[in-house]
């Protein structure tokens, strides 16, 4: 993908997905509560899950930081509510790729989380757009889900 096709999709999907968050609501009663907080930068996001039978049943998240943080973490609450732990796992493991200079690009990956690659072009976003991916990541594998 070119990169005058990657700020098209950086303007479409981030930039939207900044605007108007998916499911950005606090839940302070939530069954689990996941911070992801990037000290060198100040994003700030908290992820609000409710998981059972192995499945995200329901999330939500609120917090701040930059356009990139906000629709990267917008974007993957959409992706997870309702998904099946395993399926939210091999979604995180078809991500990582999207944000390393060094990889290929994937082959027939949507075009929304296509938009993370402009992180590539600012490799100091590159953890703007992994900071809640990561997060939650790590809790899904460490607690077994």
């Amino acid at each position: 993908m070119n990169n005058s096709r990657i700020k098209q999709l950086y303007r479409e999907v981030i930039l939207k997905h900044d605007r108007e968050p998916v499911n950005f609501e606090k839940w302070e009663d939530a069954p689990i509560i996941i911070e992801a907080h990037n000290p060198i930068c100040g994003d700030r996001f908290t992820l609000y899950l409710d998981i059972s039978d192995g499945i995200v049943q329901k999330a939500s998240f609120h917090g701040y930081g930059c356009a990139i943080s906000k629709a990267a973490t917008s974007m993957l609450v959409a992706r997870i509510n309702g998904k099946p732990i395993v399926d939210i796992l091999a979604l995180c493991d078809q991500y990582k790729p999207l944000l390393d200079p060094k990889a290929p690009e994937p082959e027939g990956i949507d075009a929304e989380l296509a938009a993370f690659m402009s992180a590539r072009i600012f490799p100091a976003r590159l953890k703007c757009a992994s900071l809640s991916w990561e997060e939650l990541e790590r809790y899904l594998r460490d607690v077994g889900c």
